[in-house]
Parts: C-alpha cells; sequence; structure tokens
C-alpha cells in the first residue's frame, strides 16, 4: 500500500475543474517525473465518477 499525503490542494483544484466541466468542457493535463505519484492522485481524485484515462509514452 502506498502512503498518500500533502496533497489536499491538488484534490481540491482537480474537483473544481469536476465541477466546472459540467458547464464548460475541460480536460486536465498531468505532467511531470516519473514516480511522484500522479497516476494515484488521478485515481484518488477521480474514483467516484466515471472518467477516460490516457497515458502517452516517450517513444
Amino acid at each position: 500500500m502506498f502512503k498518500f499525503y500533502d496533497r489536499e490542494n491538488e484534490l481540491e483544484l482537480l474537483s473544481k475543474i469536476r465541477q466546472n466541466s459540467s458547464k464548460n468542457a475541460q480536460m486536465p493535463f498531468m505532467l511531470g517525473r516519473r514516480r511522484i505519484g500522479k497516476t494515484t492522485l488521478l485515481t484518488k481524485a477521480y474514483k467516484k465518477t466515471t472518467t477516460l484515462y490516457f497515458f502517452v509514452a516517450k517513444k
């Protein structure tokens, strides 16, 4: 099990984006270096909603 802490600001921002997307189409992008919890953050933020997740590898 992974530890998940100190991400309240990010979770709040993603929640606001989700709420605003009902009025205006929005698509957040998550960028960052490897192994810092990007996928875990998105999974926690959107676990109760239907979402579409794309992974784009550099090749």
